[in-house]
C-alpha cells in the first residue's frame, strides 16, 4: 500500500510541476512552433533539446515584431497574435539575421538617407510643360 500510494505522491507532484511549468511560460505549442518554423528560433533535434529559456522566446518575439511593423514589447501581445496568424508564405524570415542587434547599431551611427548629386540647385521654382504624342 505504501508502494502505491508514493507512485501517487510522485506523479501527482511531476502533474503539478508540468502544470505550473505550462502556466509561467505562457506561451502555447503552436506560438513556439510558429517561430521555429520562421527561423526566429533553432528547431530542436529532439524533444528534450527544446528547452528554450524565457529570454530567448523574448528576443525571438521581438524580432518578429520588429520584422513585422508592429510596436516590439517581446510580449505576445493581440497586435502579435494578429501579426501570427495572417496568412503567408512558408519562406523563413531569417535572412535579416539579427535585425533587431542591425537597428540597436544603427541608433548609435546616423545614417544619411539622401545623397547629394551635383551643384545645389538655384531655382526655388521650378516650371514644367506636359505634351501629349498620339
Amino acid at each position: 500500500m505504501t508502494v502505491n500510494m508514493t507512485l501517487l505522491v510522485v506523479y501527482l507532484v511531476y502533474s503539478a510541476t508540468l502544470l505550473l511549468i505550462s502556466l509561467v511560460t505562457a506561451y502555447n505549442k503552436q506560438e513556439i512552433e510558429y517561430l521555429q518554423d520562421f527561423g526566429y528560433l533553432p528547431k530542436p533535434a529532439h524533444e528534450v533539446a527544446a528547452m528554450l529559456s524565457e529570454t530567448m522566446i523574448e528576443e525571438a518575439i521581438r524580432e518578429l515584431q520588429l520584422y513585422g511593423n508592429i510596436p516590439v514589447t517581446g510580449k505576445m501581445d493581440a497586435a502579435t497574435r494578429e501579426l501570427m496568424s495572417r496568412k503567408r508564405c512558408g519562406l523563413s524570415d531569417r535572412p535579416i539575421q539579427g535585425a533587431l542587434q542591425q537597428r540597436r547599431r544603427r541608433r548609435r551611427q546616423h545614417q544619411k538617407r539622401f545623397a547629394l548629386m551635383g551643384p545645389k540647385w538655384t531655382k526655388q521654382i521650378v516650371t514644367y510643360r506636359l505634351f501629349v504624342f498620339l
